[in-house]
């Protein structure tokens, strides 16, 4: 008896020991998000946190991607996209691209200020309905910037899965390792009434454009493969194409692939940029704003 109880013991402080080097390293300090049927999911407002003690985040009042709090300047740039923009979990604050930018456009010595809204896998659809439900902000800007990759023309975006983008913390840091990479649970299906309805593309970022006072840019992201093609042959193309004719007049379509040296060493995945890819684009971006 005495031998199981010691061996209870060691397994039970093993146990406590795991959860409390586990939680030491930043592995459940992540964002956390908000879901409804209109933009699907967004980072929660007013948070910061370092995950694995490294890859710092934090969001400002309207789940920005920047520290302040959201105020009308004399020159306010607003970078919408998804992942692209959001960054998530594998950089560091400074390596996304909102910061990319902001540096860029402070080393040129323009006076303005980048405020990055954005999230991991929405669709053009997804940041719509967001830029119609935040009428301020779309008035308050002088720059809206778009960056878009070929997936971003599907369907919009709802929230299913609490593992990419969880709405709470985890109660046990080694609770969540075990089921996120272990037991791998199968991505659970949408729940009705957070099912973002599907609406025409085109014609959503056409008026979303036209409703905005202010100079807008579209940049084309492509994925590392579609490099490799020429560009009018890459889904990217095809998808622009289809709704290209039905933007208002005097929106700037930009090509990422045509930005001097970009290549494919210049991804960490599959479509995501490298932190001198962020920077590359957040140089590129501000030189065209000159």
């Amino acid at each position: 008896m005495r031998k199981i109880a010691v061996a209870g013991i060691a397994i039970v402080a093993l146990a406590v020991a795991s959860e409390i080097g586990a939680r030491y390293a930043g592995v459940i300090d992540f964002p956390l998000y908000e879901a409804n049927n209109r933009v699907g999911y967004l980072p929660l407002p007013n948070q910061s946190g370092s995950f694995m003690r490294t890859n710092d985040f934090y969001t400002n009042d309207l789940s920005m991607g920047v520290i302040d709090t959201f105020e009308n300047t004399e020159n306010d740039i607003l970078l919408v996209g998804d992942s692209l923009v959001w960054g998530g979990n594998p950089y560091k604050q400074a390596d996304k691209l909102g910061p990319k930018l902001q540096s860029a456009l402070d080393e040129r010595g323009v006076d303005a200020k980048v405020w990055p809204i954005s999230a991991g896998s929405w669709a053009i659809i997804n940041e719509v309905n967001w830029l119609e439900d935040h009428p301020v902000v779309v008035s308050a800007t002088e720059t809206m910037i778009f960056i878009l990759n070929s997936e971003d023309f599907d369907q919009p975006s709802s929230w299913r899965n609490p593992l990419t983008h969880p709405r709470e913390r985890p109660a046990s840091a080694i609770g969540y390792l075990l089921y996120k990479y272990i037991f791998s649970p199968a991505i659970p299906a949408i729940e009705a009434d957070l099912t973002v309805p599907s609406r025409p593309v085109g014609e959503a970022l056409a008026a979303t454009i036209a409703n905005c006072s202010c100079r807008v840019q579209i940049w084309l992201h492509p994925m590392k493969a579609e490099l490799a093609l020429p560009s009018d042959q890459t889904n990217l193309e095809m998808n622009f194409s289809k709704i290209e004719a039905l933007l208002p007049e005097g929106t700037k379509v930009h090509r990422i692939r045509d930005i001097p040296d970009w290549g494919q060493k210049l991804y960490r995945d599959s479509i995501h940029p490298t932190p001198e890819g962020m920077n590359i684009l957040g140089q590129a971006i501000a030189a065209s704003l000159d």
